[in-house]
């Protein structure tokens, strides 16, 4: 199995210091299941919710593979008017 890195950087969703990091996961994985790798890393982001998801800087609409390198950003569900 070929694990790949993956920068992750969430935006006002953790504290700190704990909104960037490098995530190992294996080649080809799902947004979706590396989303759950990420909530394992920091628990303090719920499951289920309707992040906002950019893969190298452009919005994810479908489940999207990821390779080596990728660099993902998460913010929060926008609420408001």
């Amino acid at each position: 199995m070929i694990i790949v890195k993956i920068s992750i950087r969430l935006v006002n969703l953790v504290k700190p210091g704990r909104d960037k990091f490098v995530l190992e996961i294996p080649n080809g994985i799902l947004i979706d299941e590396a989303m759950k790798h990420v909530i394992n890393k920091r628990p303090e982001m719920k499951e289920n919710q309707n992040y906002i998801i950019l893969i190298n800087k452009s919005l994810v609409v479908s489940n999207q593979k990821l390779e080596d390198n990728d660099s993902i950003t998460i913010f929060p569900p926008f609420m408001g008017g």
